[in-house]
């Protein structure tokens, strides 16, 4: 199965090699979703409703998540 489920490969368009073989045949325990590459005090703005809104999204990924 691969990571986000959307083929054998989700690295579409990508060189094939055998890590990249290894990695599509991990199961991570929690799902992919949207990471911060630098979230930090300084990346945070406050919305004038009152909740936070992040940042400085260069370093975006799409990845899976770790635990806290």
């Amino acid at each position: 199965m691969s990571p986000r489920g959307t083929g054998p490969s989700w690295r579409s368009g990508r060189p094939s090699s055998p890590l990249a073989k290894e990695y599509d045949r991990l199961d991570f325990v929690l799902p992919f979703g949207l990471i911060h590459g630098d979230a930090n005090i300084g990346n945070v703005l406050r919305h004038r409703d009152g909740h936070a809104v992040l940042i400085d999204l260069d370093g975006l990924a799409l990845a899976p998540r770790e635990r806290a």
